[in-house]
This record gives structure tokens, sequence and C-alpha cells, in this order.
């Protein structure tokens, strides 16, 4: 199967776990990937950042100069959303193993499909399951074995309800800005950590407002490149910094969007360009017999997100996955936005995610 080799990649689980190790290997053990310089080993505090949005061919079609420090490129997660990346980065498991599958989910219990970002209404039975509150954090971790830690994400975002079920509200400090997060930065207890991970959504916002290679997009990747450059080189210790994507993002024309007509047997969540159905196949097939893609069985899904026994997982996997072709993209019932960038998918641009390697030594 075409996509069997997906999951088998280096991936963003790759790198997290690769990481815990090298912050403290008797907490973290057991790692065999070599993704990461050497460098590493000599660190004394190590940076993750995450910038939203900043897939691999939309960094290197740029003229930024964090180009001259990609050592390599990784995937994403399936499917490319942002939920399911910081999900695998907190929990260092899979998808299939963390139980976050996508940008909205559908609650078989109460028949309602939500927002797993924003945990909007209707998420509130998911929530409570058992799956996520018995799910152990990394930053339980580092709480646990003293590891010294932050985690930096703008000040809008902290005590959301995706914040507080991915840290667990552990060492979570809120920004305002680029300035404001350079200032925090300085601080002698941060600078004295082992661990930093930093959330950075503006290119992203960009991106899905103005489009990719916009000039809007482009100021905010040369203001990222800027703040890099500052966070790099505050510390007088031995700092290694890390910096990589939760998904690239793709520019869908105006005559490749396509409204979904269906009824209440089909039930349409996931992302827009990788889209999750539950209901018979016949009634499937007609609702997206217009749209250009491939509509994948359950099993095909399995090479994707993997295969499951937790009864609670299995209640919302998709019977039906549908990847929308490339530069084109689908509005169900519940989305109406419209953008100008967009991921989910699984092209090129949107799995393939840069690794960046930074050191002050």
């Amino acid at each position: 199967m075409k996509y069997q080799q997906y999951l088998e990649k280096s991936n963003l689980n790759t790198l997290i776990n690769e990481i815990l190790f090298y912050v403290d290997d008797k907490v973290f053990p057991n790692t065999s990937s070599n993704l990461l310089n050497s460098r590493i080993k000599s660190a004394e505090t190590i940076n993750l950042i995450l910038a939203d949005g900043l897939g691999y061919e939309n960094l290197l079609k740029s003229n930024s100069n964090l180009n001259k420090n990609i050592s390599s490129f990784i995937n994403t997660t399936f499917p490319s959303s942002t939920n399911v990346a910081l999900a695998t980065l907190a929990f260092a498991k899979l998808p299939i193993e963390h139980g976050i599958l996508g940008y909205y989910l559908f609650d078989q219990s109460t028949d309602t499909v939500f927002n797993a970002l924003n945990f909007n209404n209707g998420s509130e039975v998911f929530l409570k399951n058992d799956k996520f509150q018995e799910n152990v954090s990394i930053w339980n971790m580092f709480k646990e074995n003293k590891i010294s830690s932050n985690n930096f994400q703008p000040s809008s975002l902290v005590n959301s309800e995706l914040s507080n079920l991915l840290y667990r509200k552990e060492n979570t400090i809120g920004y305002n800005d680029s300035d404001n997060l350079v200032e925090l930065f300085n601080d002698s207890l941060v600078l004295e950590n082992r661990f930093n991970f930093i959330y950075y959504p503006n290119i992203d916002l960009a991106a899905h407002i103005f489009g990719v290679e916009s000039k809007e997009w482009t100021s905010e990747l040369n203001k990222f490149e800027n703040l890099v450059e500052q966070l790099s080189n505050i510390s007088n210790k031995k700092c290694f910094t890390i910096i990589t994507a939760d998904h690239g993002v793709v520019n869908i024309p105006t005559e490749n969007r396509h409204r979904l007509e269906y009824d209440e047997k089909i039930k349409i969540y996931g992302d827009q360009r990788s889209v999750y159905i539950k209901g018979k196949e016949k009634d499937v097939r007609k609702v997206f017999k217009d749209v250009p893609g491939e509509l994948l069985t359950k099993r095909d899904i399995e090479y994707l997100l993997g295969e499951t026994n937790d009864k609670f997982l299995k209640s919302y996997y998709p019977d039906f996955c549908f990847l929308v072709q490339d530069s084109h993209i689908i509005y169900p019932h519940h989305l109406n936005n419209q953008l100008v960038g967009y991921h989910g998918g699984l092209s090129s641009k949107e799995i393939k995610i840069p690794l960046i390697e930074i050191s002050n030594y």
C-alpha cells in the first residue's frame, strides 16, 4: 500500500523522543534514532521551538537565513494538523496512542462533531474520558523527576482546554509578543533550565490569511528569524536549539474549493484535506463524487493512523478518509471560513517539516 511507509519514516514522535533522551537518558531512555547533531550531547540547555506552519518546502523557497542551519527534514504527524502535532510532542507518542486524531473529532456518544483545537461545545464528554485523564505528559515527568523546564506559548492560549490537556498547567509561561518572549528568556531561572519549549504561531496565521510567500508571510518569517537569533545568543551556557514545525501550508485557488452537501446519515470531521467520514460507502461516494481526490477504506487508514484495540478510540475512528487532491479543499457544514492557505493533507508541502539545529558553542 503506497502510504505504508509514512509512519515508518522519521517524524515528530521520533524527534521528541530523541530530544528527551538527551535531556535525561535515565528518565527517557532507549531511543535509537540519530536525527540530531552529536553536539547536542554537550548541551547544558536544550531548546525546542515549534514554528507553526513553517513547512520544509515553504522555507526552502524563501530567502531566510534559517536555511543555512537546516540539517534535514522529517515528517509531521498524520493528519498534518496543529493539535495533533502538539499532542505528539507533549505526550511523546503517536496520535493513535495519545488519541488526538484530527482538527475536528466526532463523539459518537453525543452525536457531536467538535473542534479538537479549541475544544468547543460538544467536547466535554470526550475530555473527561479516562483515555485523556491517564495520558502522561512529558511535563508531568519533568516535574516528577525535578528536571528544570518551561514551555512558552502566547498568553491568549494559556489555560485553554488544549493547553491544560497537553501541559497539565506545569511550568507554563505566557508571552505577549516577540520582545516579551526575549525578555522572559533573559530570566536567570529560565537560563538555568535543562529544557525549554516555545510554541510560535504567527507564521501559520499569516499563511492562512494571506497565503504562503505573501509579503505578510515573508514579514512574519523575518520576524521569527530575528527572534531565533536573539534567543540563541542570550545564554552563556552551552545552548542547543532545535527548530521544527507542525506542518507546511499550501495555497488553495478559489476555483478549487468544494462545498459538500450531505445529511445526518454522514458524519464528516477530521481536516479539510484529510477528511474523516462515518457512514455507508455508497452514501460517502455520492457526497464526494465531484471532489478530486482518493477515498481510503478503514484498512488503508490504518497504514496512516495505525491500528488500535482501545474501545474509546474505536468509537471515533473513521470508516473512511478522503484525501483531497493537491490544491483542492472541501468545506463541510461546520466550516465556512474562506482562507488562502490550508493544511491537513499528505502533499510534500504539508508533511515535510524542517529540522534546524543551532548551537552557541
